[in-house]
């Protein structure tokens, strides 16, 4: 019999039945009308079509050649036999990051890793900023994040066209100051070294890290370094305060984000197109409020106070379609796993770019 390759696909859980039903309940006012785990089964479809050879792909998918499939008794790649398909529409990129949103126990997460590496072989398509910052979102969330970082580094898609994408490098920057904050970090070189990737660009691509939503970002890990080291020290120390008068000097004329400039006419598309600069924004005052005895704290309120209006109307934006849970308070419930210094010093190591 011929055998036919298929990519890798997520096994079933024995208790899947019961978390499709919770995670279906959790979704619900996020993907009306949709069943939580065909959004990956319209996923694994797209990538066994996208794997095929022009060859095998006209015999599996065209009605004419039906027959022949079933005469042929071909088999895929575990065994099964090879049966004529219709073809799939590509899957939408923002339902499959919901997708990754609900996952709930890490197996399930550990069965996405190979298939993120399949997409990018066969579909990188699919793998936009939106999906990369879920993944690695998620990953924090299970305690997977160096090893999502690692994937996500060797990937053709990222490094071809997400490698300066503003949305990925603020997501790592923005879990680095959650963990420095969550942990009572106080070197700077730390966050330094575990951002070095998103925060070096070309003369290309530096612009965008001139960006607000990106100086902003950076901002949230410096007050939480400066905290920490006032709590262990007494003072902050001249190179965090350094870096600070750095980013208030690249923010000048900054005056706040619009949400008009997210308006769309559907508000559900509206609110996800707006809730990664939210997240941000809503997280430097939660920073800032929590740090009232810094030397900066006056010009930190004022950045504050500049987001106050956008910051308002995205939530009553939330409270339009019905959000129960924002980003910002999943990731403000993640726990960073405490690493000897020789631990990160192996794996720091051992981290490719």
């Amino acid at each position: 019999m011929q055998n036919l390759s298929r990519p890798l696909t997520a096994r079933r859980l024995p208790l899947q039945s019961f978390i499709r039903l919770v995670t279906t309940a959790q979704l619900a006012n996020r993907i009306p009308g949709d069943r939580y785990y065909e959004i990956k089964d319209h996923v694994d479809d797209y990538l066994y079509y996208k794997s095929l050879t022009p060859r095998v792909r006209d015999i599996v998918y065209r009605k004419h050649n039906q027959p022949e499939v079933l005469t042929r008794n071909a088999l895929d790649l575990e065994g099964r036999p090879l049966t004529p398909k219709p073809v799939p529409g590509a899957p939408s990129r923002l339902r499959f990051s919901f997708f990754i949103d609900g996952l709930l126990v890490p197996t399930e997460l550990d069965d996405l890793f190979p298939v993120i590496t399949k997409l990018d072989l066969h579909a990188p398509e699919l793998l936009n900023e939106m999906v990369i910052k879920s993944f690695l979102y998620k990953a924090a969330e299970f305690n997977r994040l160096s090893d999502a970082l690692s994937l996500v580094f060797q990937l053709k898609t990222y490094k071809s066209s997400l490698r300066f994408n503003q949305t990925v490098s603020e997501a790592v920057i923005l879990l680095r100051a959650l963990e420095i904050e969550k942990n009572k970090i106080t070197s700077l070189q730390w966050f330094n070294v575990k951002t070095r990737f998103v925060r070096r660009p070309d003369r290309k691509h530096r612009k965008k890290v001139n960006e607000p939503s990106s100086l902003l970002t950076e901002l949230c890990g410096f007050i939480n370094l400066q905290r920490a080291q006032v709590e262990v020290f007494g003072e902050p120390d001249a190179l965090v305060n350094k870096a600070v008068e750095k980013t208030f000097d690249r923010l000048q004329g900054f005056a706040g984000f619009n949400i008009a400039d997210f308006e769309k006419s559907n508000l559900i598309k509206m609110y996800y197109g707006l809730e990664h600069i939210y997240t941000i924004t809503k997280y430097l005052s939660h920073c800032v409020a929590r740090a009232p005895e810094l030397a900066y704290s006056s010009k930190y309120s004022e950045l504050v106070k500049l987001n106050e209006a956008f910051i308002s109307e995205a939530e009553a934006l939330q409270q339009k379609i019905g959000k129960k849970e924002t980003q910002l308070e999943k990731l403000e419930a993640l726990k960073f796993e405490r690493k000897t210094q020789l631990a990160e010093k192996t794996e720091e190591a051992e981290k490719t770019e």
